[in-house]
């Protein structure tokens, strides 16, 4: 009986650590065609097709990332869609089955030159909040600060704290002068070496530039 019993509770760890092994495998992330740093992290069940990102980037989970070049240090939250494909909606109808090449409903009626989406670039340094949403093309300037649930349609300076849908600047994260110091300091592009030695210094921008220029 007692043999019976130790052979039922292995048979449950076997069975636990398979289900936990089949379940870490469903959520990794989907990467095609894409360049993570090797200090990057990608969270589970994140969907990135055609991405570039930089070091110390990270995304959180279920994102979906298409066509997109990603700077170095950004912060973006999890649930986001950034770029993506395009419909014509010049064309009668906006459905891929009239369009040339391979679609999901698995039928063409049609060999139409489908929508071409432009690259979305988001610079360094960037913080994007969860669940927002980047159109295809954009561009998001150095330290931009993008709010949770923002629908980003246009271009964004660098520094820029939006918010809203459609995304409105809300205001700058530092003065003018300062932010244009920042930029021709490029400090995303320091070894780790200078990072770390300047790292203390990242909790006040002022005494960060008066020390550096």
């Amino acid at each position: 009986m007692r043999k019976f019993t130790r052979r039922r509770r292995q048979m449950r760890v076997n069975l636990g650590f398979f289900l936990s092994k089949v379940l870490r495998l469903l959520n990794r992330p989907a990467l095609r065609n894409c360049d993570i740093a090797s200090t990057a992290k990608v969270g589970t069940g994140s969907n990135c097709i055609s991405v570039k990102m930089g070091r110390y980037s990270y995304m959180g989970k279920n994102n979906s990332v298409c066509n997109a070049e990603i700077g170095a240090f950004c912060s973006i939250a999890s649930y986001c869609a950034i770029g993506g494909g395009e419909h014509a909606i010049h064309f009668v109808s906006t459905s891929p089955v009239f369009n040339k090449g391979r679609n999901i409903l698995k039928k063409n009626f049609a060999l139409l030159e489908p929508q071409q989406s432009g690259k979305t670039t988001i610079g360094n340094d960037v913080w994007v909040g969860e669940q927002a949403f980047i159109k295809a093309g954009i561009t998001i300037g150095d330290g931009a600060v993008i709010g949770a649930h923002a629908v980003v349609t246009h271009d964004i300076p660098p520094y820029a704290i939006v918010a809203g849908a459609p995304a409105k600047i809300i205001r700058f994260r530092f003065s003018q002068e300062e932010i244009e110091k920042l930029l021709k300091l490029q400090w995303w592009n320091w070894s780790e070496e200078k990072l770390k030695d300047k790292g203390s210094k990242f909790s006040d921008v002022g005494t960060f530039l008066k020390g550096e220029l």
